[in-house]
């Protein structure tokens, strides 16, 4: 059989490229070449350098978040995207390309020369998660948490379409296995429905219609999206390349499903990418790794608290007209977690959890008041911390933030 080629097209800059792909063998699921960065004037590019090579590099950089792209305000990764990029000027190996690849090499911890050398181009060579990273963003050391989050704690997914790779069946037990490793260190549930859901998961192949196409054989593997708002109903969604060999087996014979499902999952919830080789959500796939490094951990508490470690406490605020049901709950990873439901909405959601007090340890007991303070009234609580107290208060808006501990004793 003949070699088929696959070609994607992408934005860089204001021209137009394309990336180039080589199917050899028989069947759709053959072994790929990627041509990206084969030229032999690619190894080497540095300052002042032009031409087709530069252009590759900067396609890539551009993709994966490190150059300034253009994207609809309504695209679903805009929200991912670093702001700060710098501008480029197309095949040109210019002080904006530099930059953007020293930015690279020092988020993955390779030698920052800004030269696209061969541990460089080895390294871009991986397979990798579609999502852009987002090195620069304020406040991100090793873990990153993004900003968006699901305001309750019970979320369902759906299937859309399966991989033909193996059963459905199958696919369901990884998926569920892959959404466990976030429920076990959370207070987050999933569900599989059929229905509408708040996560819709798709085995697609090239332009799927997401703004965001996959690339064939190789590379990018898959891609989730924040949760809302972020791109109205894609938000929250996680889509893998079905052109790829999906395997869940142990060793794998191609590329472990759950192991990538589990990390699309962590940016469905709203985690961006570490810069921990050993964390699940570092964008690069390198075998399966079907658990969650301390960092995983670390990112996805600080979005939604870790699970229950206490007894809660409820009281009924003057937060609406009926009043609002309001709790607090110690959480296991330290810390309390905040709840509430809105009595005045005829479907009486719960909101939450919404993390606070980390700093202040393990808590074992926890007392909730409403005060006087503010209109309708400050929350205000006395935790106990060990053989300490410990104060934290709530303000009554409009930002409705938490503060403490501030410790009595």
């Amino acid at each position: 059989m003949a070699d088929a080629v696959i070609e994607a097209d992408f934005a860089l800059g204001e021209r137009p490229f394309r990336e180039v792909y080589v199917i050899t063998g028989i069947g759709a699921k053959a072994m790929a070449k990627n041509l990206l960065f084969q030229s032999r004037s690619t190894v080497g590019l540095s300052r002042n350098d032009s031409g087709q090579s530069v252009a590759e590099l900067q396609q890539y950089l551009q993709r994966f978040g490190y150059l300034h792209a253009i994207l609809p305000e309504d695209h679903p990764l805009t929200v991912a995207r670093n702001a700060s990029a710098p501008q480029f000027t197309s095949e040109v190996f210019d002080e904006a390309t530099e930059t953007a690849l020293k930015t690279y090499q020092h988020f993955y911890g390779l030698p920052i020369s800004g030269i696209l050398d061969q541990a460089t181009i080895a390294h871009m060579s991986r397979p990798r998660c579609g999502f852009p990273d987002n090195p620069n963003r304020p406040g991100a050391a090793n873990f990153a948490a993004q900003g968006n989050r699901w305001n309750k704690p019970n979320l369902t997914y759906r299937f859309q379409e399966f991989t033909a790779d193996f059963n459905q069946q199958d696919i369901r037990n990884a998926l569920a296995v892959a959404f466990g490793l976030w429920n076990a260190v959370t207070p987050l549930t999933f569900t599989e429905v059929t229905g509408s859901a708040d996560i819709v998961v798709r085995f697609v192949t090239g332009d799927h219609g997401d703004g965001s196409p996959f690339d064939g054989v190789g590379n990018v593997l898959a891609h989730g999206f924040y949760p809302p708002p972020n791109g109205g109903d894609i938000a929250g969604d996680v889509h893998f390349d079905d052109a790829e060999t999906w395997t869940i087996n142990i060793p794998p014979t191609g590329t472990d499903l759950t192991t990538v499902a589990a990390h699309e999952i962590g940016h469905a919830l709203g985690l961006d990418h570490s810069s921990v080789q050993q964390a699940l959500m570092f964008a690069f796939y390198g075998g399966p790794h079907r658990f969650l490094h301390q960092d995983d951990t670390d990112g996805i508490r600080s979005v939604y608290g870790a699970r229950a470690a206490g007894n809660p406490v409820l009281i009924q605020s003057r937060f609406g007209a009926k009043g609002n049901f309001e709790l607090v709950v110690p959480s296991a990873g330290g810390g309390l977690a905040f709840y509430f439901r809105n009595n005045d909405d005829p479907s009486f959601p719960w909101n939450g959890p919404f993390p606070f007090g980390q700093s202040a340890g393990q808590v074992e007991a926890v007392t909730l008041i409403q005060s006087n303070f503010g209109d309708p009234g400050n929350l205000e609580l006395v935790a106990r911390v060990g053989d300490r107290l410990a104060f934290f208060f709530r303000d009554s808006g409009p930002a409705f933030n938490w503060n403490g501990p501030f410790f009595l004793s």
